[in-house]
């Protein structure tokens, strides 16, 4: 009974994988901070054989591994906001909007007094 389930949920996988082309892990998102200054890595799942990212002009691309994994390395980037980063393979497209590398945010808090 137990491989029935762990097979079926596979399959269920699977058709996600199909229907979507390109997908990332659910903590890539819109509104992200990136860290500055960095290389940074992109990473997901295709069921292409190449996964094209663009950041501005700019333009990445990676291979898609037989375990239809894909991974975009990009150099460090300056301190922006309001950038978008779109990710497309063969079956579709994934963009994300409004993000900033490495700035920083300060809040002026305000603390109740302890007597």
């Amino acid at each position: 009974m137990l491989r029935f389930f762990v097979f079926n949920a596979s399959l269920s996988i699977w058709r996600i994988m199909v229907c979507n082309g390109v997908t990332l892990p659910n903590f890539f998102s819109s509104g992200m901070v990136l860290q500055r200054d960095e290389e940074l890595d992109f990473w997901g799942t295709s069921t292409c054989f190449v996964v094209e990212m663009r950041l501005g002009t700019l333009k990445y691309s990676g291979m898609v591994n037989d375990d239809r994994t894909w991974k975009i390395s990009i150099p460090s980037q300056v301190a922006s906001m309001g950038n978008m980063i779109y990710f497309e393979d063969c079956e579709g497209n994934v963009s994300f909007s409004d993000l900033s590398f490495g700035v920083r945010f300060c809040y002026m808090l305000t603390f109740p007094k302890v007597a």
